[in-house]
């Protein structure tokens, strides 16, 4: 004979009265340590084969709703009044709470469509299906409807036309939906700077990184994404894109940090450690040519000249720095040309117009010819080849001993004016010389960084003759500027 719950307190019995439903203790681990942890009482052990009536629960019967408080027995003989109006209330609030939500979920599906009564459903409070659902000690009323839109799947047969039309209507909703989704994804991937943002748009690409295509901006990635590392919450493309973006737009750390949804210190971070790798992959890029090389390709204004034999063209640019705390520093880097701090550095190109050799940045109080002398330049040359400069490099005497030439434009010091010979050498020199300050033009136009007050952080190093970051990034924008058309036309 199985032990009944009277035991407990109640004197209900299958034997004694009728109309009782009893439930036996779950087998569920979970759940029958909850019904457990229900009976408190220590008069009486329940066993696999005890059972508990109805009267045990709030409703009159169980729930299979985790949060229905009818999910376990709780009103029994040892609880106060308190409590047992405690545990009503709890269950009237719980009702209260559910009507709500059936209530707005009708409002927002539509109207109700009727049900077959052969076919009839009752839905408990939390959507789970249940056979019968009492009231509160007898006085809760049955919710029994049939919700077409939620059950569109199920095999209720509705009698009602409003149910196919409420299907209707929600899957074009459905599908308008699902259709936004698809264009606001399209453009979050547009505005997050991915590589599909730049496909096929190269005038994208032009603006924002100065390179000519698309193309050219994938074999460049392609080169040096192994040695890029990844931040937080970027993909190497993005790092590579952030610093050329900030080359050649001039853009402050704080606008990349609002663009790529990362700190500033770690745009920092970021645009320092890609800015070497782009330095120690592309420094190649700036190479010193083989004669053979510059001949077969030489433009046409040079062949028809007496500078045939051309093999480099120099000059000395200079970049705005901010001023020194250190007094000497700020001696060494004031240019009285600028009136301003300044780094110097010499660059020299081919005449196709290629960049062959970018010096060490100098401070603007050194001469052309000091840098000329002391920058490593006059190791490239070899015997026979002809060196082009404005009148600030009277280096001609450290040219010759490599077995060099160097041409300059004739000096008006101590004449009233020139010979015409000497006006129709310097005329046709400035003609070919002038392409020097086009390549410089190029760059500094294509890579704006250089056209501002760069920081003097930027113009520190760690250790004594290392490379500072201003540095490497002139050699950077040099081997990108090479990678572009060339200025310098070839007929």
């Amino acid at each position: 004979m199985p032990s009944i719950c009277c035991a407990v307190g109640c004197d209900n019995s299958k034997s004694k009265k009728t109309g009782h439903t009893f439930y036996n203790i779950p087998k569920n681990t979970d759940r029958r340590h909850k019904w457990l942890a229900a009976i408190k009482r220590d008069q009486w052990t329940p066993t696999e084969h005890s059972r508990l009536c109805n009267e045990h629960f709030i409703s009159g019967q169980k729930s299979e709703n985790p949060l229905n408080p009818d999910y376990v027995p709780s009103l029994f003989a040892y609880l106060t009044p308190e409590q047992r109006k405690r545990k009503i209330n709890s269950y009237s609030k719980f009702e209260q709470v559910q009507a709500v939500k059936r209530k707005r979920r009708t409002h927002d599906v539509g109207p109700v469509a009727s049900c077959d009564n052969s076919s009839h459903m009752q839905i408990d409070d939390c959507g789970y299906t249940s056979a019968q659902e009492g009231n509160v000690r007898g006085q809760i009323a049955d919710h029994s409807y049939c919700n077409s839109a939620v059950y569109a799947e199920s095999s209720v047969p509705c009698s009602n036309e409003a149910c196919h039309e409420t299907v209707r209507r929600l899957t074009e909703e459905c599908t308008a939906l699902r259709s936004e989704v698809y264009q606001l994804r399209e453009k979050v991937s547009k505005l997050s700077f991915s590589q599909e943002t730049f496909k096929d748009n190269d005038d994208m690409v032009q603006d924002l990184t100065g390179l000519p295509s698309f193309a050219k901006l994938m074999v460049v990635f392609t080169f040096v994404s192994e040695f890029l590392k990844v931040g937080p919450g970027l993909n190497p493309f993005q790092s590579f894109l952030m610093t050329l973006m900030r080359m050649r737009l001039n853009l402050p750390l704080h606008f990349f940090s609002y663009i790529f949804h990362v700190s500033k210190p770690t745009a920092g971070r970021i645009f320092n450690s890609t800015l070497n790798v782009l330095h120690d992959r592309m420094s190649g890029f700036i190479m010193w040519p083989s004669k053979e090389q510059i001949q077969i390709s030489l433009p046409m204004c040079f062949k028809n000249s007496s500078y045939r034999n051309c093999t480099s063209i120099i000059d000395c640019f200079e970049i705005f720095i901010e001023r020194p705390k250190n007094l000497r520093a700020r001696a060494q880097t004031y240019s009285q040309y600028k009136h301003h701090n300044t780094a110097k550095y010499l660059i020299s190109i081919t005449p196709q117009g290629v960049i062959s050799f970018v010096s060490r940045g100098w401070g603007g109080r050194a001469s052309d010819r000091h840098i000329t002398e002391n920058c490593g330049y006059l190791e490239n040359l070899l015997p026979g080849d002809l060196v082009l400069a404005d009148r600030g490099f009277t280096v001609g005497d450290a040219v010759g001993l490599y077995s060099a030439h160097l041409k300059i434009p004739a000096f008006t010091r101590g004449k009233k004016q020139l010979h015409p010979s000497e006006l129709e050498y310097s005329r046709g020199l400035a003609a070919v010389r002038i392409h020097v300050e086009r390549v410089i033009g190029l760059v500094r136009n294509k890579y704006t960084i250089l056209q501002s007050t760069i920081p003097i952080s930027l113009c520190l190093t760690a250790t004594p003759g290392e490379l500072t970051s201003l540095d490497k990034m002139v050699r950077v924008c040099c081997a990108l500027c090479n990678i572009c058309q060339s200025v310098v036309p070839s007929q």
